[in-house]
């Protein structure tokens, strides 16, 4: 499994709109994707405005074919409109 990490800074002013976008666009066209497993939008306790997004598919292959969907070309730069600073991090599930 790969879990991609999304680390966000959403402007104030666009917060209740980018929360709506992401449940109701965002996440519904993922939930479509071969290898979908799940994703989550945490929002951080002490700095309201910073989002954590984790999202889970069965394999790099199946994270690869979600960014390069027409899905995502059409709402990743959507979603990049919200936030002031994004930051990507790919992580495999330690298995044991």
């Amino acid at each position: 499994m790969i879990i991609r990490e999304v680390l966000m800074e959403i402007d104030t002013a666009k917060e209740r709109e980018f929360v709506a976008f992401w449940h109701s666009e965002y996440r519904k066209a993922m939930a479509g994707q071969k290898g979908f497993v799940g994703a989550e939008l945490l929002k951080q306790q002490e700095k309201s405005n910073s989002y954590q997004m984790l999202l889970r598919f069965r394999s790099s292959e199946d994270a690869a074919q979600w960014r390069e969907s027409d899905d995502h070309t059409r709402l990743g730069p959507l979603l990049k409109e919200y936030a002031a600073v994004m930051e990507l991090r790919v992580f495999d599930l330690a298995e044991w």
